[in-house]
């Protein structure tokens, strides 16, 4: 049986390191299995979309090199990992992480409106009165100030409501805050964590895909690190697919959990 044609699109940034990912080895694990799993190919940019689901200038990959291969390409379905469409995409290929969908995501406050009964209270902060005004409201010993759009728990700041931070006038301007009550995770997973720790999920389809981590040192949340998994039994026990070991670059678990 033909093996499904899965492109993976990225925007380039002209830096070697950021472009080959020569600093994210689980990328190049992800490519790896994805060489045994798909016939696998990498396009660049959005100039790389010809239209009615058509690349061109695609590449393959094979130990953690980046080669050229077919002039066009025409694949089942696409990754697209940084918003290269807009919502006037023709829709000529299925994609993973939609226009819709990467609009929506790095809007916190977007997130909880939609999401608001799985999520902590939410508030918008858009000048520095609505920050003494909405802690009021706040019902938790400590609050969670982060930018309002956002990753990698850059500028986030966890503090206790007699010692209210200040804010970045860049970021208030630019994209404002959301002030959310605390939601503490300092507890127990058998077999899989101890302590402070995120679960982040992924869902493709019926299933739903995993990875944990924990803060880093002299930090009481969690940014990008990823998280060292006692062992292949502990991952597949809490029920996680794609669990991934930071450090030693392999994925540990594939059972799928369900919710």
């Amino acid at each position: 049986m033909a093996k499904k044609k899965f492109l993976f699109w990225r925007k380039t940034s002209g830096n070697l390191v950021e472009d080959n990912f020569s600093d994210k080895p689980e990328y190049h694990a992800f490519f790896a299995r994805c060489n045994k799993e798909f016939e696998f190919r990498i396009a660049n940019d959005p100039e790389a979309y010809l239209g009615n689901g058509v690349f061109k200038n695609v590449f393959s990959y094979s130990n953690w090199k980046f080669i050229h291969a077919e002039e066009t390409f025409k694949p089942d379905v696409v990754y697209q990992r940084k918003k290269l469409t807009e919502e006037s995409f023709d829709k000529g290929v299925p994609i993973i992480n939609t226009p819709e969908f990467k609009k929506w995501s790095p809007d916190k406050l977007g997130q909880y409106e939609l999401l608001k009964e799985y999520m902590p209270r939410t508030f918008l902060i858009e000048k520095e009165q609505d920050l003494d005004a909405r802690l009021a409201e706040i019902s938790t010993p400590k609050a969670v100030l982060k930018p309002r759009r956002g990753e990698k728990g850059e500028n986030v700041v966890i503090f206790e409501k007699s010692a209210v931070p200040r804010l970045n006038n860049e970021i208030l301007e630019k994209r404002g805050y959301v002030l959310q009550e605390y939601a503490d995770t300092n507890v127990s997973v058998p077999n899989v964590v101890e302590g402070v720790h995120d679960i982040k999920l992924i869902t493709i389809g019926d299933k739903v895909f995993a990875n944990l981590r924990t803060p880093e040192i002299n930090k009481d949340y969690c940014t990008l690190v990823l998280t060292p998994i006692p062992s292949p039994s502990a991952a597949t026990s809490y029920g996680a697919g794609f669990l991934y070991d930071g450090t030693q670059h392999q994925f540990l678990g594939e059972s799928v959990m369900k919710i």
